[in-house]
């Protein structure tokens, strides 16, 4: 008799323990362990939007045009796969838009690889695979938008 009773006592602090825990998932979502690497992605991909949104050659704006349809895809995509880990998606970075030409297009590329980089650390969560699949293809994408971009806007330059 006193074993069930003290396994109906552990079994009562196990549950309260556990619907503890799963009552602030959002309070430990961005702990090394539950992938804050969806927000850098994220964040970085937000400011290729922007640093994207320029005026060049007609052959030049539709590779790039692309490339922020591809980007915006992949936060599609991210958010997907952020709000399924409990991420806060309020995130809205200052961006520098001052960069001139070339150089804008090269930290677009930065940025680009940074976020694939980002979205490349172990997945646990096997419901996020999909999400970040497709995330990793529209950046892939995105990145050979870019680099097109700026073969074009080599060869208008000459």
């Amino acid at each position: 008799m006193n074993n069930a009773i003290a396994r109906g006592i552990s079994l009562g602090i196990l549950t309260t323990l556990l619907n503890f825990v799963a009552g602030y998932k959002p309070a430990f979502a961005d702990i090394a362990g539950s992938h804050p690497h969806y927000l850098h992605a994220r964040s970085d991909l937000r400011k290729v939007e922007k640093l994207l949104d320029v005026s060049y050659e007609h052959n030049v704006n539709q590779k790039l045009r692309e490339a922020r349809r591809q980007a915006n895809d992949a936060i599609y995509d991210i958010d997907r796969a952020s709000i399924l880990d409990g991420k806060d998606l309020n995130d809205h970075p200052a961006i520098d838009v001052s960069l001139k030409d070339a150089g804008r297009l090269h930290e677009v590329l930065r940025l680009l690889y940074a976020a694939h980089r980002d979205l490349a650390y172990n997945e646990s969560n096997a419901s996020d695979f999909g999400w970040r699949d497709r995330a990793f293809k529209h950046i892939d994408r995105s990145i050979n938008d870019v680099k097109e971009a700026l073969r074009l806007k080599h060869w208008d330059e000459q």
